[in-house]
């Protein structure tokens, strides 16, 4: 079977999503929202297979618990002037994947055989959405790159 991968980045700002106003709600204000919708909405669909599904690796370690060369960690960690931008630090020195409330995400996570259309995970732009199911949160794809680009362009 054919496994297929389809990414929607909504760049720029985000108007409003009727199914889900709880998770608009919880990152923009009402007045924003209101103000948001003015804005032209600018949307870019990625759509192919494992090329855009995304198997690059954000933390994979070695056996000496060390991130392999190229995962996401290793890049923030080598060359954070460049990187680092990518993370949140806290007050207790702990670190998260950053969000980015200006570019939203749609990727449609499915296992071989399920040729149905459905958006089963979106939000904000963060890393994690790339690989198979049961992968969640340890594989990127493309889109972390190009939507950073772009929301940063716009």
């Amino acid at each position: 079977g054919i496994q297929t991968s389809t990414v929607t980045l909504v760049a720029a700002d985000v108007i409003e999503d009727t199914k889900h106003p709880e998770t608009i709600a919880s990152i923009v204000s009402k007045p924003e929202i209101s103000r948001l919708r003015s804005i032209p909405l600018k949307i870019f669909v990625m759509v192919g297979q494992s090329n855009m599904q995304g198997h690059g690796y954000m933390d994979k370690m070695d056996d000496n618990g060390r991130f392999l060369n190229g995962t996401l960690e290793w890049m923030v960690e080598t060359d954070p002037e460049r990187y680092g931008k990518l993370k949140t630090y806290n007050e207790n020195g702990g670190a998260s994947w950053k969000e980015r409330n200006d570019v939203w995400i749609t990727y449609n996570r499915q296992n071989v055989g399920n040729v149905r259309p459905e958006s089963n995970q979106h939000g904000t732009l963060v890393p994690g959405y790339g690989g198979d199911p049961g992968q969640e949160g340890h594989e990127m794809g493309p889109e972390l790159g190009f939507g950073w680009t772009v929301g940063d362009a716009m």
